[in-house]
């Protein structure tokens, strides 16, 4: 079995940016903007200053994206990364880490 692990909204980015075809699921368009601004972040020099301020923005549709999404932009995801099942974290209303699968 090929499992993808997403450990954060920077890993996920990460996967983004080398699978680009992840952008054309209807679901994950609220993250390109974030895309598009880590991307920048990361290539410029200096401070990372701006880096935490563009997750701490994003964390939040990221975590609500994951949770929400259809099972139809589920399985395009994992069509896309070529996995069989897709884990990923989320914090529970306990405050406690907890996986996710699909």
């Amino acid at each position: 079995m090929n499992r993808v692990m997403i450990s954060s909204l920077v890993s996920f980015l990460n996967l983004m940016t080398a699978n680009p075809s992840m952008a054309n699921i209807p679901a994950l368009s609220a993250l390109v903007p974030a895309l598009q601004k880590y991307k920048t972040e990361q290539n410029s020099k200096g401070c990372n200053c701006k880096k935490t301020s563009t997750l701490r923005d994003y964390k939040p549709i990221y975590d609500t994206l994951m949770a929400n999404m259809s099972t139809f932009d589920r399985n395009q995801l994992k069509s896309i990364l070529k996995a069989d099942q897709l884990c990923y974290y989320v914090v529970n209303a306990n405050h406690v880490l907890e996986m996710k699968c699909f």
